[in-house]
């Protein structure tokens, strides 16, 4: 079947009214989104726009590509928008009343980890690091730590010293707002007070109802309270909103706090339409993703490239309490046996970490701060297949910051933006991000070399050939900067080739060849939880970040499960008769492609 389907095309066509739509993972949502997109600029007033929000930027990357592929990328820009409701909430709500008491114009940080900007440490009371990313605002409007967002193995030290923590947390975020950087919880809590106040709800309401004829959000099961709050005042002044999403794929718990029943509130008025076909996976894998549902456990009907591949469900055993790097040696061998590409296969798993070690990834379980290991971590993420744009920006932006050593002192640039710091010394935003990425592009890949030491000095080798800045001289030397770190730099990219996530990473993505990685219980990893709510079908969050995994597989998907939990993972597959094949680590290795082994769970 080609596109669109009737579904589809009830969808593309509707007229501007308010619409609920509830997609089945391949259902081609991100294309009809973009299509209505598309046929709906042709009909509205000149200069008046429609806003195309999604939560992720991988899948507002999709609806700019799809429009690029159509021919009509420069549709996208104004008086239309399309990006993530993060930069929407920015660029109408936020940055055109900057903030107060703050001369300095916000700029706003995604993810303050990402950007550099060091976690909070308190060595007299814990060795655990706090990232500041934990941070949110309580109903007293005051920053409070969300022990949800704190990693398993710091949370129990924080939550025993939690007002410390938290006074020194407030400290260092009021420190970066004095200096403009805000982050989008800041965004949103200060965008909500807005449109809170009667005089200026009225105002913006007002205004942005006349610039956008229609809102389309993707993916909306995963927005929160104020999400929707943001989107139900633009309805109260009259702009028809289009709510997509698939409930059974709301995998950001830890961070939305929606209420259960608010999302089926707010659309309790749109009319409601399903997309219900699955381009995407073959017949297998489809029948694997019904086995987690309750509600639909019927499997999506396959209407697309694989409908009538007949692969199986891989199912790979594995020994011992941690993942093990043998399994990218497996996954590989499936990739080249079905004739799959590496770039479009990809290893997952809940926590990026195991998703790496599945592939043979082996970075230094302690934080670094060493300059030589950041430098390193962003040549891998700047030239691996997996990482995302923004990934690569917060790359180039580690390569700046080492590039501006050489003129300050280490201590005034960590966390710092690479740009405003340019532009005090001078130095023009383009030939700063010209020699960054010059010098991340020439930098050998931190695997190529066997000792850290010889990787350093190849990175001083080549640091030390960057042109100065017209009309200003060095004050450093590389060596000076880049000192062997104490630890292994690791090896960032896989040695194999395989791109790795987390699922949380790959979501709204697909690809031909999946392995699924589940690790080994422990009390950071409740594997047997995960297993037990399969079998009973109940959706609580791991499960459902198991069902995006699993839907991501286009052809071939591979579930990585820790030996004794193998047979219960059989077994409901078995159930829910999917053709399934169980390998293990030494056949999947050495068998010749095309090797018959048996099916439905026989070993």
């Amino acid at each position: 079947m080609t596109f669109p389907t009737c579904e589809q095309k009830k969808i593309v066509h509707a007229p501007s009214k308010d619409l609920f739509v509830k997609a089945c993972p391949g259902a081609g949502k991100t294309r009809v989104i973009a299509e209505r997109f598309l046929d709906r600029v042709e009909h509205i007033p000149k200069n008046h726009g429609i806003a195309l929000l999604s939560f992720t930027n991988s899948a507002a990357d999709q609806i700019r590509e799809c429009c690029a592929e159509e021919g009509v990328g420069k549709r996208i820009g104004f008086p239309n928008f399309v990006g993530t409701l993060d930069s929407f909430i920015s660029t109408y709500l936020v940055l055109p009343f900057g903030m107060d008491d703050v001369k300095e114009r916000p700029q706003i940080i995604e993810s303050w980890d990402s950007r550099g900007f060091r976690p909070v440490r308190i060595p007299e009371i814990s060795p655990w690091p706090l990232s500041l990313d934990a941070l949110v605002y309580g109903d007293d409007g005051l920053l409070v730590i969300d022990l949800d967002r704190v990693d398993l193995e710091a949370r129990s030290a924080v939550e025993s010293n939690l007002k410390a923590y938290q006074a020194e947390a407030r400290r260092r975020l009021e420190f970066h707002r004095k200096k403009g950087y805000i982050s989008c919880t800041d965004a949103r809590h200060l965008a909500l007070r807005r449109i809170r106040d009667p005089e200026q709800r009225e105002e913006l309401g007002k205004a942005l109802a006349g610039r956008f004829t229609e809102i389309l959000l993707d993916e909306a099961q995963d927005c929160n309270d104020e999400d929707l709050e943001i989107i139900a005042w633009l309805r109260d002044f009259g702009v028809p909103t289009i709510i997509v999403c698939d409930p059974d794929q709301a995998i950001f718990e830890f961070r939305t706090k929606c209420s259960p029943d608010r999302l089926e509130d707010a659309v309790k008025n749109h009319l409601e339409c399903l997309l219900t076909g699955n381009f995407r996976s073959t017949p297998s894998i489809c029948k694997a993703a019904a086995t987690l549902r309750k509600d639909r456990p019927k499997p999506d009907v396959p209407l697309g490239e694989y409908k009538s591949d007949e692969t199986p469900v891989y199912v790979l055993p594995y020994p011992g309490k941690k993942v093990l790097s043998d399994l990218g040696e497996a996954f590989r061998n499936l990739i080249d046996q079905h004739g799959c590409s590496m770039e479009n296969s990809r290893a997952i798993a809940h926590k990026t970490k195991a998703a790496a070690r599945s592939v043979g990834v082996t970075e230094p379980e302690e934080e670094s701060t060493s300059t030589a290991f950041n430098l390193a971590l962003a040549v891998s993420k700047y030239r691996a297949h997996s990482s995302t744009g923004p990934e690569r920006l917060h790359a180039l932006h580690d390569a700046e910051r080492v590039i501006l050593m050489r003129l300050r002192t280490k201590s005034k640039i960590i966390g710092e933006d690479p740009e405003k710091i340019g532009k005090k010394l001078g130095i023009s935003d383009r030939w700063l991000r010209s020699v960054a990425n010059s010098f991340l592009s020439r930098l050998p890949l931190p695997h190529e070399h066997k000792e850290p030491a010889s990787w350093v000095e190849e990175a001083r080798d080549l640091l030390a050939k960057v042109p100065e800045p017209p009309g200003i001289l060095w004050k450093r030397t590389a060596k000076q900067i880049l000192k062997a770190p104490n630890t292994s730099l690791g090896l960032v990219t896989s040695p194999l080739g395989i791109p790795y996530s987390s699922i949380h990473r790959a979501k709204g993505q697909q690809f031909e060849a999946v392995m699924f990685v589940i690790p080994p219980q422990n009390k950071y990893s409740p594997s047997k939880d995960l297993i037990s709510n399969w079998q009973q079908r109940k959706m609580e969050e791991p499960n459902r970040v198991a069902y995006v995994a699993i839907t991501r597989a286009q052809k071939v998907l591979l579930i990585a499960v820790p030996r004794d939990l193998h047979t219960d993972l059989c077994s409901i597959l078995q159930a829910g008769e999917v053709p399934f094949e169980v390998r293990t680590l030494s056949n999947a290795a050495t068998d010749p492609p095309g090797i018959e082994l048996p099916l439905w769970g026989e070993v």
